[in-house]
């Protein structure tokens, strides 16, 4: 089982096409996939045909009032996704230092149904993708050959190390 975070902080760069491509592959493997969308603009939500303004989502696990594992919602494609919503923005400015574990503890519960675990990480230097990435056994970073993607890469490393 393994926790994978799709994750730079710059946008643009494909973070949710990659991970929702990756789900499908990999359940097409048949694998079972749970594709996590912790960046509010719900774009891996909306991407597999879910609505992100009905509950359950991740907006409610956060919050306390759902249990993960009763708000993970099914799609044609057979990935399950703890979807996101536009709340998720009272989120990251509800967390504080020392809640980059929150996802984490949200997420280990689950570890035992899944064979992978993909998180689509928000872009920038926020909360909830450093909950994306401390939460992560691998981390994929999608970036093309230009120097801002570069440069972002090197500052995501940079940040990994001293979240671990």
């Amino acid at each position: 089982m393994k926790v994978v975070s799709f994750s730079i902080f710059k946008g643009g760069t494909g973070k949710t096409t990659s991970t929702v491509n990756t789900a499908a592959a990999l359940v097409k493997k048949g694998k079972k996939v749970l594709l996590v969308d912790l960046d509010q603009q719900a774009s891996a939500t909306r991407y597999l045909d879910l609505e992100p303004d009905q509950s359950p989502n991740l907006y409610d696990v956060f919050m306390g009032t759902k249990q993960a594992s009763l708000a993970i919602r099914k799609t044609k494609s057979n990935i399950d996704v703890l979807a996101s919503h536009v709340l998720l923005a009272a989120i990251e400015e509800a967390l504080e230092p020392g809640d980059e574990f929150k996802l984490l503890e949200i997420l280990n519960p689950l570890k035992t149904i899944y064979d992978f675990i993909l998180v689509d990480t928000p872009p920038g230097k926020a909360m909830l993708a450093f909950n994306g990435l401390a939460a992560a056994d691998l981390i994929v970073i999608p970036a093309s050959a230009e120097r801002m993607a570069v440069d972002g890469v090197a500052d995501l490393i940079n940040h990994v190390q001293r979240i671990m």
